[in-house]
Order: C-alpha cells, then sequence, then structure tokens
C-alpha cells in the first residue's frame, strides 16, 4: 500500500510519502475506480480519478443540450452567418 489514509471517505495521500510511486497509485485508481485527493502539508493540492468513456448517446445529449442553451438564449445571434461587431456585442 502507498500510505493512503481516508478522510471524508475519500482516500488521500501525503505528497511527502517516501513509498509513492506514480505508476502504483494510477494502477489502483485504474482497478478500483477510486479517486485519490493528493495533499501537501496536509492541504489538498490535487485530485486523481480515473477517466471513463463517453458514450455516442451521453455525447449526443450533451450536444443538443448546448445547441438548445443557444438558441434559448435571447442575446445570441440565431443565424450562425451573422457577424456582430465589438460595438453591436456590448450593446447586448
Amino acid at each position: 500500500m502507498l500510505g493512503i489514509s481516508y478522510i471524508c471517505a475519500m482516500k488521500t495521500i501525503e505528497l511527502q510519502d517516501s513509498g509513492l510511486s506514480l505508476s502504483d497509485l494510477v494502477r489502483e485508481i485504474e482497478g478500483t475506480g477510486e479517486a485519490v485527493l493528493v495533499l501537501r502539508n496536509g492541504k489538498a493540492v490535487a485530485r486523481l480519478e480515473a477517466t471513463r468513456s463517453v458514450t455516442e448517446a451521453e455525447r449526443q445529449k450533451a450536444f443538443e443540450e448546448l445547441m438548445e442553451s443557444i438558441r434559448s438564449n435571447p442575446g445570441a445571434p440565431s443565424d450562425p452567418d451573422v457577424v456582430l461587431t465589438r460595438d453591436q456585442l456590448h450593446e447586448r
């Protein structure tokens, strides 16, 4: 083990921990899927967590939500070919 402790239900590790091996830590995070909070002198400085793949359905849903947000923004031009000047942008 890498001298990892638990605070607030999240694993933490001190940067100065002499037994720290980044590849071992990453391997553990990959295996458990659990995030690790990295501390320097007891203060949180980074969070390491496993990435997850985004499905095509999730990507499409995010895109549709973004487009709907853009369409519903009254300050944004609805025609993508409209180019506003700096002054016009500041009037909105």
